[in-house]
């Protein structure tokens, strides 16, 4: 079995000898180059990524990128990056499919889910095509976004009772 990503070529002597009397023989040298085809898929640089961004970011924010490389020669070297269009956040970000490069697509919100965790795909495009996949974390951090909001008093429990004659100092009420 040949391997072109293995040895791209062969070089072996090759001798021919007659039956006559006496034998009479020639030699030469055989180079065989061997042609490659499309069986090796891409293949990740990492065994998994992790990114991390701040919630709220603008919509392009770049968050990392991911690398691979495909073993095959050209032109079945190609192949392209995309997202699992399953993964929940196929909405969320977006991916370069020529360099890997992912950026939101969407804002962030920590409060709503601090991390995300999809698959990105890179797929060659020869014959036939392969595919290898790589698990992605996208780590949200919190920024101050929220002000406070109080629990008590609110609109539905807003009456403290209070003694007719509290000693001085003394604590009506905790607002929370």
């Amino acid at each position: 079995v040949f391997d072109y990503e293995r040895k791209p070529y062969l070089e072996f002597g090759v001798i021919a000898e007659d039956q006559g009397s006496p034998p009479r023989s020639s030699s030469c040298s055989v180079i065989l180059n061997i042609l490659d085809v499309n069986d090796e898929a891409p293949v990740f640089s990492k065994a998994a990524y992790n990114f991390a961004t701040f919630e709220n970011v603008e919509i392009g924010t770049e968050i990392g990128t991911v690398s691979a490389s495909d073993p095959d020669s050209p032109p079945h070297d190609v192949f392209t990056y995309a997202i699992r269009t399953t993964d929940r956040a196929y909405d969320l970000f977006d991916i370069d499919q020529d360099n890997g490069k992912i950026t939101t697509k969407r804002n962030l919100d920590r409060e709503s889910d601090p991390k995300y965790t999809f698959k990105v795909l890179a797929v060659n495009h020869g014959f036939p095509t392969l595919t290898s996949s790589v698990e992605v974390t996208v780590h949200v951090a919190d920024v101050n976004d929220n002000a406070p909001r109080f629990i008590f008093p609110n609109a539905g429990n807003d009456t403290v009772e209070a003694p007719y004659k509290g000693p001085r100092g003394y604590v009506i009420t905790r607002i929370h």
